[in-house]
């Protein structure tokens, strides 16, 4: 298959369900690929054409967090990039892994075997470097792909590397020809995914717990906790149990803590000057909310 249908089918086997594009004249292999979906009635990938680069970053940066599943971005070379910069910038700073893929050419139409790319790559798109030097400093990580031959793994070691802790915003240049050149998928061909294994220490579990039930003036600190939905509830409850105020980060990217309880504290470091246990909650593992409680640790209800 053409590159573009590759990029279509790798971004589908990764979970990803919208492809964000605010397109420029390198992308139609994207559309045909997108148009053959159609015909054959699979909506199981969806294409979402902006108006505006800031526009697809932004709702490709909402979507995910909502969701908790990064997405694809297409972006236009030169304008698109620094267009999508502050969104970019905003995605890296708080954490939102996603995959953004500039055009660019690599040929400048010497390949006689793929179209002419046309002037306006030599007079307007062609930056020293590609797209990834112009952005190297608001994403997580950069690069660009060489050869049809890498197109398929290079995306899939951005949405591996997108995905790892801590998470972010990765960009990849796609030129041109790569995405007209033929290109092979093997079936078997999934993204590599890293899934690490998490033991939880009962001895340190229950220390945590004893600490928690003598501290006079604790202090829960939180960042990017509400990332995650399924922890807003259940820190709810384990804060009004033990009446912990909470404080947030000077300016926190995830709504963590309800703003009008009672225990929601305003951002000041004397605060945490003043407790004599401060609890810092990074993220809530899925099998925190099922897991029983350690031997020796109050009932649920006082807990």
């Amino acid at each position: 298959m053409h590159g573009g249908k590759a990029m279509v089918e790798v971004f589908k086997r990764a979970g990803v369900d919208y492809v964000f594009c605010s397109p420029g004249t390198e992308w139609p292999p994207v559309w045909e690929a997108f148009a053959e979906a159609k015909e054959r009635g699979d909506t199981s990938i969806q294409y979402m054409n902006c108006r505006h680069e800031a526009l697809a970053v932004a709702m490709a940066s909402g979507y995910t967090k909502v969701t908790g599943k990064p997405q694809a971005v297409l972006l236009h070379a030169t304008a698109g990039p620094l267009n999508g910069a502050m969104y970019l910038r905003a995605a890296y700073q708080e954490r939102v892994p996603m995959v953004i893929c500039c055009g660019e050419t690599s040929a400048y139409g010497e390949d006689t075997s793929l179209p002419d790319p046309g002037n306006q790559w030599m007079h307007d798109l062609v930056d020293i470097g590609g797209p990834a030097e112009l952005l190297r400093r608001c994403v997580k990580w950069a690069d660009r792909v060489t050869s049809p031959m890498i197109l398929t793994s290079s995306i899939d070691r951005a949405m591996q590397i997108a995905v790892e802790p801590p998470a972010g915003p990765v960009l990849l240049g796609v030129p041109f020809e790569c995405m007209l050149g033929d290109v092979d998928l093997p079936e078997n061909q999934r993204a590599n995914r890293v899934e690490r294994p998490v033991a939880v220490d009962e001895r340190a579990v229950q220390e945590a717990v004893a600490m928690l039930l003598r501290a006079e003036r604790p202090l829960l600190l939180t960042e990017h906790l509400g990332r995650d939905a399924a922890a807003f509830h259940p820190i709810v409850e384990l804060c009004e149990s033990l009446a912990i105020p909470v404080m947030e980060s000077y300016r926190p990217a995830f709504v963590n803590f309800p703003r009008s309880h009672g225990l929601f504290l305003p951002y000041d470091l004397r605060r945490v000057q003043a407790a004599d246990l401060v609890v810092q909650i990074k993220q809530l593992l899925r099998a925190d909310l099922e897991a029983p409680l350690p031997q020796g640790s109050p009932p649920a209800g006082s807990r």
